[in-house]
This record gives C-alpha cells, sequence and structure tokens, in this order.
C-alpha cells in the first residue's frame, strides 16, 4: 500500500478547460500525479510519496504560486494521507 500526497486545488471557473489545464501543468512536475476526484470546482490529486518525486515539489508551487490566476486558480494546499485513509485502504484491502 503506497501513501500520498494529497494536493486539493479551487478552481474558480470549475469547467473540463481548467482541470485539464491544471492537470497538465501538474503532470508537467509529476508524470505520476493522478486526480482522484473531480468536485466541480475543486479538484483533488494523488501525488507519489517516493523521495524523488517528493524532491520535485517545491518547483511545483512556486511555478504553481507563479501561474495561478492563469490556470484560474483560487487557492490550494496540501496534506498528507489520514489516518482515516489508511484504514478505509486497508479495509478496502482485507474484503479483496
Amino acid at each position: 500500500m503506497q501513501l500520498c500526497f494529497v494536493v486539493c486545488v479551487s478552481n474558480s471557473a470549475g469547467s473540463d478547460k481548467v482541470e485539464s489545464a491544471i492537470s497538465a501543468f501538474i503532470r508537467s512536475h509529476l508524470p505520476e500525479a493522478d486526480l482522484v476526484e473531480n468536485l466541480s470546482s475543486e479538484l483533488i490529486y494523488q501525488l507519489p510519496d517516493d523521495a524523488a518525486s517528493v524532491s520535485k515539489f517545491e518547483q511545483l508551487f512556486v511555478d504553481l504560486d507563479s501561474r495561478l490566476s492563469e490556470l484560474g486558480i483560487s487557492g490550494y494546499g496540501i496534506s498528507n494521507t489520514s489516518l482515516e485513509e489508511v484504514w478505509l485502504l486497508f479495509a478496502i484491502m482485507e474484503c479483496s
């Protein structure tokens, strides 16, 4: 089981075009990034937590900060996988 960082991006437009642009931008820095949820105005990505990927986070966020308005992003945040998410993944794996 791989634990991942989660990036939550709030986009002001909430359109498919904005989602595509944001996804392409994130994947240009971290090709392994996975869009796991699209809640209209909020996009949630899983980012890999291996050392090679984590070392790219700083540049991703520096570049993201400089392109917020261009990408239509009103804000973003990053968090580590919660304990609840770990238990849910564990339960799913046990049921399989």
